[in-house]
């Protein structure tokens, strides 16, 4: 893969090469679904005392990586996978100001060798935000910035892919059918931990969620399992756009059904 040429050999060193859990219990999707291994750890289950409750416990995403942890990571090594099979040389996406979805892309294609633009809009301008504004540049990516969301928008979906017809473009959050397989690959991560560590399966599981593609991938996930799991998603972005939805019940209905196909099942989905 082209990641490899641009590691540095120590850096070399530190990739974690292994089998995706997906690829374990789906041999047949090696043929399907393309895999660009980032050097990814597993996130480990850790729990959380002190909280009043004896079963509570959390998966360390942030873990996953010394260069950029999170779940939009773990899509990535899916997404960028295609995009290196297609011999794409211009990576477009979209996000706020402060996207750790855009700062990873950002990353990851220096890494590759890859030109990368990132559509941004507005959001509260804190510490944080401004530190990915600085990494932003700092990796070399192109910023356009339109100030709402609807210009951000036109941007990406008309003017860019208007501009560049052979550019590669990542939806808002990597939350399209093969991002969505980074966090069904978490699930089945997740179950090999538990079966190691004799854990229970989880009654509930809760989870962020502003482009449904990281909800939908862990529900996914879990009727492929035929556990009884609910994902609950904690709502950290706005649900509509004026009349057209963002981040409902019905978002992620349609995403879950988006990328189920490629399991060739139908799944009984309870909103």
């Amino acid at each position: 893969m082209h990641l490899t040429t641009q590691l540095s050999d120590r850096e070399l060193a530190k990739v974690k090469h292994h089998q995706p859990p997906l690829f374990e219990k789906y041999p047949d999707l090696r043929e399907k679904v393309g895999w660009l291994d980032l050097g990814l750890a597993e996130a480990p289950v850790q729990r959380l005392e002190n909280l009043g409750h004896d079963h509570l416990w959390i998966k360390r995403n942030d873990l996953i990586s010394d260069v950029m942890g999170g779940n939009k990571t773990r899509r990535l090594e899916f997404i960028l996978a295609e995009l290196v099979r297609q011999k794409k040389e211009h990576v477009i996406t979209l996000g706020g100001i402060g996207s750790n979805h855009c700062l990873a892309v950002a990353i990851f294609c220096k890494r590759l060798g890859i030109r990368c633009t990132l559509c941004l809009f507005e959001q509260p301008l804190t510490y944080y935000v401004r530190e990915n504004l600085l990494l932003y540049h700092y990796y070399g990516a192109e910023l356009i910035f339109a100030k709402g969301i609807w210009s951000s928008a036109y941007n990406f979906y008309l003017r860019l892919k208007l501009k560049y017809p052979g550019a590669y473009f990542i939806e808002s959050g990597g939350s399209s059918e093969r991002g969505a397989l980074g966090d069904l690959n978490a699930v089945l991560e997740l179950e090999k931990q538990i079966s190691k560590q004799n854990l229970a399966e989880p009654g509930f599981v809760f989870c962020p969620t502003a482009s449904n593609g990281g909800i939908a991938g862990l529900i996914l996930g879990f009727l492929l399992l035929g556990w009884k799991t609910t994902v609950m998603g904690v709502r950290t972005g706005r649900s509509r756009l004026g009349p057209i939805e963002l981040n409902t019940t019905g978002t992620i209905v349609k995403k879950i059904k988006k990328a189920s196909p490629i399991f060739e099942k139908e799944f009984r989905i309870d909103s």
